[in-house]
C-alpha cells in the first residue's frame, strides 16, 4: 500500500485514526456503562 501513488498519505491519515479507535475501545471496555435500573 505504501507503493501506491497516495499510499503514504493514506497510511499517515489511517494510523492515528486506528490508534485513537483502539484507545476508545480500551476505555469503553475498562469503564462500561451500567444502567441505573439494575441496582436494587
Amino acid at each position: 500500500m505504501n507503493g501506491a501513488p497516495f499510499g503514504a498519505g493514506l497510511l499517515t491519515v489511517m494510523a492515528p485514526g486506528l490508534a485513537c479507535f483502539g484507545v476508545y475501545c480500551f476505555a469503553r471496555a475498562r469503564h462500561p456503562k451500567v444502567p441505573a435500573d439494575t441496582q436494587r
